[in-house]
């Protein structure tokens, strides 16, 4: 199979956790966070969506778990119209 894209980003992906808390806390101390971000991550696969948020065909090959966080992940690729034919899903989990 061929893959005629502009741009093919081979590598790392994972799935991000972002908690924001309301200042830097002090060794020790403990806080909550006020504010949770989850979204795909990953040197390889950031790039393919950029490149297809850039108006450019994209493709990424790396390595998804077979689990919620790499459902996503899979899920934001594609809305983000990034080819994943190439994409493995495995039974470890997703960074």
């Amino acid at each position: 199979m061929k893959i005629c894209v502009d741009v093919l980003c081979i590598g790392a992906s994972s799935w991000d956790l972002v908690c924001s808390v309301p200042y830097h806390p002090r060794a020790d101390e403990k806080m909550l966070a006020n504010n949770l971000i989850m979204c795909g991550g990953g040197p390889a696969s950031n790039a393919a969506v950029a490149v297809s948020r850039l108006g450019l065909e994209s493709a990424f090959i790396g390595r998804l778990g077979r689990d919620v966080w790499g459902d996503m992940h899979l899920q934001e690729l594609q809305a983000n119209r990034v080819c994943t034919d190439f994409l493995l899903r495995t039974d470890s989990a997703t960074p």
